[in-house]
């Protein structure tokens, strides 16, 4: 309807682009990076280890991200929540107050995001939105995703004045920005600091022992 969302501007009609949102999901396997490998310059020999137990590559998170469209940086916002394989109750308290303060970390049996999970997301994006924009409309762009498409989860969007928008199905690496390359940034990028861990000695010793998902 005329004015609900905003003024009008005449090419991105109501919603400016600091007011839309994308979210989508990122599988994060256990072992993020096993395309390419890495060394150190003196080194005289390349050493490529693969994974050594099929149960690295099964999925041990999930990343649930949100960005939104703004070109000028001051108004580009976003932030991730980690769903974790497990039910986070043998996690200490201390490894808990290190978690990063911009990563909403969660615990899930499948490392999935379902209903339940999806609702908890959703309840923290509405109170992200009222810092950031207040009262105003936004746009939230989105997968079919079943959580997505969940009533209780689009009533919790809706009564935040959120609107969201599915889009066409088998389409999203076209259309979702993250599913286009942001995504494959993130585990990139999980990828090098992951490299960077194992070059530490005593970490490859617990790599290549018992380390647990965990």
């Amino acid at each position: 309807r005329e004015g609900q969302v905003g003024q009008y501007h005449p090419y991105y009609g109501r919603v400016p682009p600091e007011k839309r949102y994308n979210m989508d999901q990122i599988p994060m396997p256990f072992v993020v990076e096993q395309g390419t490998t890495f060394t150190f310059e003196d080194d005289e020999h390349v050493h490529v280890r693969g994974a050594g137990s099929e149960s690295l590559v099964k999925r041990q998170f999930t990343a649930h991200v949100f960005i939104n469209a703004a070109k000028e940086e001051v108004q580009a916002k976003g932030y991730i929540d980690m769903i974790c394989r497990g039910t986070g109750t043998r996690i200490s308290r201390l490894e808990k107050q290190s978690y990063n303060n911009n990563v909403n970390v969660r615990f899930q049996p499948k490392a999935w995001v379902d209903r339940n999970v999806m609702k908890e997301i959703a309840t923290d994006f509405v109170q992200f939105k009222r810092e950031n924009h207040g009262d105003d409309h936004i746009l939230l762009i989105c997968d079919n995703l079943d959580a997505h498409c969940c009533e209780e989860v689009l009533e919790i969007f809706a009564n935040a004045n959120i609107l969201v928008w599915f889009v066409v199905p088998a389409c999203t690496d076209l259309i979702q920005p993250i599913d286009a390359g942001i995504g494959r940034s993130i585990r990139i990028y999980v990828g090098h600091a992951l490299d960077k861990w194992l070059s530490v000695d005593d970490n490859l010793d617990l790599w290549e022992g018992n380390l647990s998902a965990s």
